[in-house]
Formats: structure tokens, sequence, C-alpha cells
């Protein structure tokens, strides 16, 4: 079986990815199924485009092909056993999309799932074209930063999509920048929320054995955090990290307080936010997560 799903039609949704990506097959496993995704070959659409850290080069990604080979054990299982093989494709499909969309988010939406442009199986050494349900969903614009053939292969070899708080800043910015009818006010409430999970993930992941009992309390499995989001970066990035954001980025350290004042009047006061000005809280959360990586 082999499905092609779609990332974007036109010049201004078709993502850019790796160009090493180019021709290339990424094995993977998933449960019983060992798939490939083959990725198209680059053509006079590749180009190089300027990013932070220098140039990269990339190419436009249309659509990509999942494969698997399934031995159908029987006439009368085979409805139910093409059903499963092609679930494992819509998996693996929408793991490299949101890959894809996590890093190119303006028109993805992380969580979806990529459009299903065809299917193949081959019965009887005759390939005949099968439809299942695919879901329409449009993907982004060139100039977010691209996909590497190393984020492909984590996620096939590992099978673990973006983070939550990756996943949530995609959708914010799929809000603030290319979605007209939604909420630009949820988006920078996503916004936020990503913010919040990928700070309080770090604290945890990086404190010491000493300082551990001081985040659980700062931070419980349950219920919320006992210090503000404003508080909780102000005084336990310092001890935990040995850095501050407001010390070693005070443009970003006001931003970032703008941006939870901005979430607090939309979930206290019901304030709406226009474009603009969500897409400025929206790129502040981005630089933020970026931010807590370098840590």
């Amino acid at each position: 079986m082999t499905c092609t799903f779609e990332l974007g039609t036109t010049l201004r949704d078709i993502p850019t990815v790796d160009v090493r990506l180019s021709d290339r097959t990424v094995p993977c496993s998933l449960g019983r199924f060992d798939l490939a995704v083959r990725f198209p070959e680059a053509t006079g659409e590749s180009g190089v485009y300027e990013f932070k850290g220098g140039p990269r080069t990339g190419m436009f990604c249309r659509s990509f092909e999942v494969s698997v080979e399934e031995e159908l054990s029987s006439r009368e299982k085979a409805e139910s056993e093409l059903q499963e093989a092609f679930d494992a494709t819509v998996r693996v499909a929408s793991l490299v999309a949101d890959t894809i969309w996590a890093k190119q988010p303006t028109l993805g939406f992380a969580g979806g799932r990529p459009t299903l442009k065809g299917c193949s199986v081959v019965m009887e050494a005759q390939p005949v074209t099968v439809g299942f349900l695919g879901y329409k969903v449009k993907t982004m614009i060139v100039g977010w930063p691209m996909p590497t053939l190393a984020d492909i292969e984590t996620v096939l070899r590992d099978g673990v999509g973006p983070s939550i708080s990756a996943v949530l800043l995609a959708q914010a910015s799929n809000y603030a920048m290319a979605n007209p009818s939604a909420s630009k006010s949820a988006a920078v409430t996503l916004a936020a929320i990503a913010c919040e999970l990928s700070i309080k993930e770090r604290l945890i992941e990086k404190a010491t054995p000493e300082q551990a009992e001081l985040v659980r309390l700062l931070i419980p499995e349950r219920g919320s955090s006992r210090l503000s989001m404003v508080d909780l970066v102000k005084g336990a990035f310092l001890p935990v990290f040995g850095r501050s954001l407001r010390d070693n980025n005070g443009d970003l350290w006001r931003r970032y307080i703008s941006l939870i004042e901005a979430r607090n009047a939309f979930a206290h006061r019901g304030e709406e936010f226009n474009e603009m000005v969500a897409w400025g809280h929206v790129n502040t959360a981005r630089e933020v997560l970026e931010w807590i990586e370098t840590i």
C-alpha cells in the first residue's frame, strides 16, 4: 500500500524543508508494520532562504508518500487488514506533517491530518485505487525554520511527535496569522499556555536532586502553580538554570510579561485583540520557547 499525502497546493502554503530530504526514503516501524516515507525530488523550485544562523538550502515539499508492505492473510480478512495498514500510514504521515507544521505553522494545523490525495493497493499483481477519508489541511508559507532530515528521522525512529507546547504554539500561530475567522485572543491564550508548559517542563527536567523538592512544591503534579508564571520565571530560573530571562534578555522579558498580562486580560475581562497585537504576542512566545531550548 502506498498513500500520497499533500501538504500544500500553492506557493504560499507549501512548506519548505531541508533539501537533504530530496528524493530521500526514510524507513520506520509502527507496531507490526515496516513503513517507508519518501520525499519528493528537489526541482527548480528549490532555493536558498535566510534563517537565523546563516543561509540554509531548502526545497518546497508539496507532498510525500508513505508505503507499507502488507501480505493479506485471506480474502475474508482483506478489508480489516487493509484498514489496519492504512491506519498505520496515516499515523506515520501525521507524525511527519506535525514535525513540519510545528516548525512552519502559519497555515498548518499540528495535531490534524495532512490531505490524503491517493492510496494504491496491489492485489493479485494489479494496482487498484482505494478511497479513505482524509481531512483537508492547509500548511504554511516559506520563512519559518525548516524541518531537517534529522527531525524526520528522529520522529520516525522514536514514534514521538512534537511536544505539546510546540503543537499549542503552532495552533496559536495558525489562529493569529492564517485563519481570518479564528479568535486572535484565543491565539494569545494558546501562546501563553505553550510558554507555561515549556517553562514548567524545563524546570522539572533541569532541577538537581537538591532542587527537585522545591520545584515540586512550586509546580505540583495536580492543581495550579503556587507562583504566577511571571514570578516563577523571575524566582526559579536563576537558581535552577544559572541564567535569568530578566537579566540576560531584558527586552524579551518585558514582552513576556506583556504576553501574560494580555492572556489575563482576556481570561478575566474578556478583552479582545486584533491581528497585529496577536502576531506580536505569538512571536514573543516563539522566542521564549527558543530561549528555553538554549538552557
